[in-house]
């Protein structure tokens, strides 16, 4: 309680209460905002408030925790870091929103009050009006504060990132370390067996949303402003899904390489297997474009989590796929499996092989950073060691299950190369009986993926191709085209 207040309906308390079990506790975003969204019975406008507080902070955590550092004569003893975090949302407020001062010194000194440590209401009080004073001098100079901060806090990344991107990226460490601190846009997959781009943007603009049609993806629209999903026109029918251009481009990727090799054949099923499956977006996508190109389809939806299985059922339903596979076998057959897909023995016959494998393998994230911040606190390099080993074991097991003509799709939404093209390098150096298709010719045989030399932020590597983050536009990804020779 504070001021009388449930934390549900006072915004800073509950945004302080995520902070601090993002930071103290090491809990991820996904885990506890949920909790506070359905706790919270008072005006929607407080949730959003509590979003913006929650990831403004932990967005430009660096800079705000190397700035308080220097306000402070001593660090904060361990029992008193929930008022490190207390200023931390201060000097969010106070720096990058466009609020009084006043006002903001005044809701952090009562959130010192609400943890009953009124001995703090001094030290906000001075750390606060010292921000203060270096804001004005700030504007006084024309110089601003940021470029007087070292280089992690200037980048709003940890150090052994910002390292990391600086040797595996010389030339282009900047873009991707500027552009994984920019909020990201709402792109959307018009479901092709229902809707074109076309009608589905007439139907936006009806409902009195703006937004545009992306021209490197096939079904994509970008909004110009976010809204929930429920006041999407036709979401629940299943005429649209929420996905990023990067992720939209993975499936299309997939897409256009299954149909490079194969001609469609009612009566021969692409056989399917989606390794990595939650929450289902690039495995409904994949189905949706070769359905609408007259494949026949049998898809297998794998994944390690049971629960996150159930939001790939969820979708597969609510895009009309289990009434197709239900009323039309011919065309598609649907399966999902609980499983580790490293582990063949707990769900592969040892015979069945597939004409495709897409793999989105587990990765550190460092490509949606924007998306999820919390990243930034939670990773630790001897997760990425960790993370490597998995997608070895997974890659490995997976090369065993490609059948002829087959091919295996590679992607992360990492944009570190240990995870990415040396992982696709170390799969080639043990099966010689596999390559993969060249960077440059991805880019020119598979319309429209010609587009992905046209990204904004699009390099090439030895065995594929990364994306960074690009403000407006697609999130960081790698894709990376393996066939069996």
């Amino acid at each position: 309680m504070a001021g009388g207040k449930p934390i549900a309906s006072n915004p800073r308390l509950a945004a302080l209460g995520i902070l601090k079990a993002v930071i103290i506790d090491q809990a991820s975003l996904a885990a506890v905002m949920p909790a506070v969204a359905n706790a919270d019975t008072s005006p929607s406008t407080h949730t959003a408030l509590v979003k913006a507080l929650v990831y403004g902070t932990l967005r430009h955590f660096e800079s705000l925790h190397y700035r308080l550092s220097q306000y402070l004569a001593k660090p904060f003893r361990a029992k008193d870091r929930d008022v490190e975090i207390v200023l931390l949302l201060g000097l969010f407020q106070l720096i990058h929103l466009d609020k009084p001062a006043r006002a903001c010194v005044n809701e952090t000194v009562e959130l010192c009050r609400a943890l009953r440590k009124d001995w703090a209401v001094k030290v906000v009080n001075g750390v606060l009006r010292s921000a203060l004073r270096d804001e004005a001098d700030s504007k006084a100079s024309g110089v601003p504060v940021h470029e007087h901060l070292p280089p992690s806090a200037r980048y709003e990344l940890p150090e052994w990132l910002l390292q990391q991107l600086r040797q595996d990226w010389p030339d282009d460490w900047k873009l991707a370390a500027a552009e994984s601190n920019i909020q990201a846009p709402m792109t959307l997959r018009v479901n092709a067996l229902q809707d074109t781009v076309e009608g589905y943007l007439s139907r936006l603009s009806a409902a009195g949303m703006v937004a545009q049609p992306l021209s490197n993806v096939e079904y994509g629209i970008q909004l110009e402003q976010a809204c929930p999903v429920d006041k999407l026109p036709g979401f629940n029918e299943g005429q649209v899904s929420v996905q990023d251009e990067a992720a939209q481009l993975c499936a299309g990727l997939f897409v256009a390489a299954l149909v490079k090799r194969h001609e469609p054949d009612i009566h021969r099923p692409l056989r399917l297997l989606d390794a990595c499956s939650a929450p289902g977006g690039k495995t409904c996508a994949a189905i949706e474009a070769l359905l609408n190109l007259g494949y026949a389809v049998e898809m297998t939806a794998l994944d390690i989590s049971p629960n996150r299985l159930e939001r790939v059922e969820a979708t597969f339903e609510r895009l009309g796929l289990t009434h197709i596979a239900a009323t039309e076998p011919e065309r598609l057959k649907l399966r999902t499996l609980a499983a580790d897909a490293a582990d063949l023995a707990s769900w592969h016959t040892g015979e069945e092989t597939f004409d495709g494998i897409l793999v989105d393998a587990p990765c550190s994230g460092t490509g949606v950073i924007r998306r999820h911040p919390d990243i930034k606190q939670l990773r630790r390099p001897e997760d990425v060691a960790a993370l490597v080993g998995q997608q070895t074991s997974l890659l490995d097991g997976l090369a065993r299950c490609v059948g002829v003509k087959g091919l295996l799709v590679y992607a992360t939404c990492s944009i570190l190369r240990a995870e990415n093209d040396q992982a696709v390098a170390r799969l080639l150096s043990v099966w010689s009986d596999f390559t993969n298709i060249a960077p440059a010719e991805l880019c020119v045989a598979f319309e429209p993926y010609a587009a992905f030399a046209k990204l904004p932020a699009f390099t090439s590597t030895d065995h594929g191709i990364q994306v960074f983050a690009a403000a407006g536009r697609h999130d960081g990804f790698f894709y990376s085209v393996i066939h069996r020779i």
